[in-house]
């Protein structure tokens, strides 16, 4: 089932190792939780996100976010089979970091100092988000984004790629369970068919059961 949660997960869950973990920072798209807009002595979580632990495991996507009180903990919860593959995406943000550079040029003159100077505001460090869009248990689009650190750098484009390999594979797992399906759905009509010829005189039940037996082994 598909399910946005409190922490408060069942103990199997919560004790179930993920297959990969890190540090992240949630940047909303997620309507149950929303980012809080700058203060007047604060920053806000619009723009430093909000600190939490990422997971993957075999079906889904976890992110929990940190805090010292369980009461103030949440759970966003994304399973593979709920994620609009066609929609999961990188989308830029302003870190909000910046360089200036400048000089100039002076000389004696008639009243005093003469001369002229310059400057340059360079912004740098903007911030890869990871989007990854998806239908929660309410039939709700969501589209929570995150940017995932490893201890010294960046895993945001790491992590995309796990996830699309992981996309790809339950992909094709789905596409061959299709087929599978479609060839016994063949292996049935065929059955049916020829216990009509048999019925009808036109097979021997020798020919009939030689037939069944080879259509049987099939499935």
């Amino acid at each position: 089932m598909l399910r946005d949660t409190e922490s408060s997960e069942n103990n199997e869950v919560d004790n179930e190792k993920p297959l990969k973990q890190n540090t992240a920072r949630y940047f909303g798209g997620h309507l149950k939780y929303p980012l809080k807009s700058p203060g007047i002595f604060t920053s806000g979580e619009s723009k430093t996100g909000i600190m939490g632990t990422i997971k993957l495991f075999n079906d889904r996507i976890e992110f929990e976010k940190q805090a010292l009180r369980k009461s103030q903990r949440w759970k966003i919860v994304i399973p593979f089979s709920a994620i609009d593959v066609s929609q999961v995406h990188f989308a830029e943000k302003d870190s909000g970091k910046a360089i200036v550079t400048g000089g100039g040029f002076a000389w004696p003159g008639l009243f005093g100092v003469d001369g002229f100077g310059g400057g340059l505001i360079t912004k740098f460090g903007d911030l890869q988000l990871l989007v990854i869009p998806y239908t929660d248990e309410n039939g709700i689009k969501q589209a929570p984004r995150f940017l995932i650190k490893g201890a010294i750098r960046d895993k945001t484009r790491e992590w995309a790629q796990v996830i699309y390999e992981k996309l790809a594979e339950l992909s094709r797992s789905k596409s061959q369970n299709v087929i599978e399906a479609a060839q016994e759905d063949e292996i049935v009509e065929k059955l049916k068919k020829l216990k009509e010829l048999y019925e009808s005189g036109i097979l021997t039940e020798e020919e009939y059961a030689q037939k069944k037996k080879e259509l049987l082994e099939k499935l």
